[in-house]
């Protein structure tokens, strides 16, 4: 448990909301994370992405969000990413980012985060 909580707080320091930048190819490796993990949803009704669209206008709509509406959203925004580079920088600015994966962590824990990221030396930061 405590290296998924040190897990959690290096994703949570190196995602946070604001204009600064985040370190290279950090949000590919997210991405990648997401994807190895079984979080991103592979198939999905695009029509329950537009439902769901609304919650991305803010962090604080994703406090309602369940599950599997933070799995779509993430799945969505990584799809867009592919299409569209910068749709992941612009949501981790505006905290959008972070606030998903934090309501999946509050909804699931997310154990399975753990071992596959390592907090990097806080001197190569």
């Amino acid at each position: 448990m405590q290296a998924s909580v040190s897990c959690q707080n290096h994703i949570r320091d190196a995602l946070a909301a604001g204009e600064h930048g985040c370190e290279p190819g950090l949000l590919r490796q997210v991405v990648e994370l997401l994807e190895r993990t079984g979080i991103l949803i592979e198939e999905f009704d695009w029509q329950d992405w537009y439902r769901n669209q609304h919650l991305l206008d803010c962090p604080e709509r994703i406090a309602d969000a369940n599950a599997q509406q933070c799995r779509q959203l993430l799945s969505a925004l990584a799809r867009l990413e592919r299409f569209s580079h910068g749709v992941l920088a612009h949501m981790r600015r505006r905290g959008v980012l972070l606030a998903l994966l934090e309501r999946l962590w509050q909804l699931e824990a997310m154990p399975q985060l753990a071992p596959a990221v390592e907090a990097p030396d806080p001197v190569s930061l």
